[in-house]
């Protein structure tokens, strides 16, 4: 149960002269039954005596042009809500009855039925009906509405909607598709009061800038067209780039990607690529929260790799954050190392390139998988934690880069060659050898 009591006014207002003085009661009560999957809400009961005002009414009363009308007296709202699960189907019952000190009285309810159910393969159809009748000022408008929704694809969806009533009638078929993460459109044809009508719209989450067209055509009335574009730029002394914004001046997180180009890179939305200078903006950063920035390494371009594909910020607000990803760039091929005596590089060995970036792994037989492979660079081969020997790739490359690529591995001029340890059985590094010795003999005189 609530009371509330209006203030006192003490001057000529437009809601009278003197003192008013009022108040308004109010109960409600709401069970949920559990075991009948349903839930009964009854918000009441509310009286207000005749002088009392809400807040708004309290705020106006001081503007003598205003003219009060619909001074509530009494309200009964009362709701019932009703799940059936294994039929898929939910029942929604409302009935509003409105009194006042200064006009008629007003009665409203309406019905709603829903089902969910499968027709064949095509799973999670949803259809809806609403029965409804509003009265104002002495009028009544009843009428029903009837909407169908149905997946249709992996990743579209068809719908129904229509308006029957004692006013106009009017209905629309849409068609709704989401392309990827950062595309989808849909498309409306409908009728309303004998007259067609066309919308649609389409928006893409961009790298450099949100884009949304859109399209309104009304038989008779009007025709009308926009394009929409929401982008912003960021600039730090690591770099810059352009890139889409939700709001400007919001949080954002620069992203590194070694300089290398088209490297798609995913936060809470729509991935963005990196530019021709390998740096890129995701934008959709949630202030005072642990962000996480990945590669979506199934959409790297051809000649790069990431050793390094995910980072964690947590930025305060406004703030630009700056993380850097590890990405190799370049072609992939297969090699074969030799050292100057025709021996190779012991297992395990790692192949670096002048970025200090670990490119491939030497094998027990001198093969290796080289990432980031280019013209003419050059690469140093370590083992035990030292660079021993540098190759130099040719230029220009073999069409085939996987038939075994033979590349000498030249040793450092102040670095001893280092050939494999050589591997000796358990039991012999175990068995040590014993060689018996001749025994010493002790001759005794026998006592008589």
């Amino acid at each position: 149960m609530l009371l509330t009591r209006t203030p006192k006014l003490d001057k000529d207002t437009a809601y009278g002269k003197g003192s008013l003085d009022g108040n308004s009661f109010r109960v409600s009560y709401s069970k949920d039954f559990d075991q009948l999957n349903s839930r009964v809400t009854f918000a009441g009961y509310r009286f207000s005596e005749e002088n009392f005002m809400t807040m708004s009414e309290y705020l106006d009363a001081s503007d003598s042009g205003m003219v009060r009308t619909g001074n509530d007296k009494e309200m009964y709202t009362a709701t019932y809500n009703q799940n059936f699960r294994d039929a898929g189907v939910s029942v929604y019952l409302n009935y509003t009855r409105h009194t006042y000190w200064d006009r008629e009285e007003q009665t409203n309810y309406n019905i709603m039925l829903s089902h969910y159910f499968n027709m064949g393969s095509i799973r999670n159809v949803s259809i809806s009906m609403t029965g409804y009748r509003y009265e104002y000022d002495n009028q009544a408008d009843k009428g029903m509405y009837i909407s169908l929704s149905m997946p249709w694809g992996d990743n579209s969806t068809v719908s129904y909607n229509g308006n029957y009533g004692s006013g106009t009638d009017s209905s629309q078929v849409g068609y709704f598709s989401r392309v990827d993460d950062a595309t989808h459109y849909q498309l409306n044809v409908g009728t309303s009061d004998k007259h067609t009508s066309v919308d649609g719209y389409y928006s893409h989450d961009g790298s450099l800038a949100q884009v949304d067209l859109s399209a309104n055509y009304h038989e008779g009335q009007y025709t009308s067209a926009g394009l929409s574009l929401q982008g912003g730029a960021t600039l730090t002394a690591h770099g810059g780039a352009l890139h889409r914004t939700q709001n400007m001046g919001g949080t954002r997180l620069l992203i590194d990607a070694d300089g290398v180009a088209d490297v798609p890179v995913e936060g809470n939305g729509a991935a963005v690529y990196t530019n021709m200078f390998g740096k890129a903006v995701v934008s959709d950063v949630n202030n005072y929260y642990r962000n996480q920035a990945y590669i979506d390494l199934n959409k790297l371009p051809e000649n790069a790799e990431a050793t390094q594909s995910v980072v964690q910020a947590t930025l305060t607000e406004g703030a630009i954050g700056y993380r850097k990803f590890a990405v190799i760039s370049g072609q992939k091929a297969m090699a074969v190392l030799r050292l100057q005596d025709g021996s190779h590089p012991p297992f395990g060995a790692e192949v670096k390139n002048d970025n200090e970036q670990t490119v491939g792994l030497v094998d027990d037989d001198g093969n290796v998988y080289l990432a980031g492979v280019k013209p003419g660079e050059h690469m140093s081969v370590f083992w035990s934690g030292v660079a021993h020997c540098d190759i130099n790739l040719p230029d220009p490359l073999p069409a085939d880069l996987f038939n075994g690529l033979l590349l000498p591995c030249q040793h450092k001029g102040n670095v001893a060659p280092v050939t494999s340890p050589a591997v000796k059985p358990a039991i012999q590094e175990q068995t040590q050898r014993v060689t018996p010795t001749n025994p010493r003999l002790h001759f005794s005189k026998p006592v008589t």
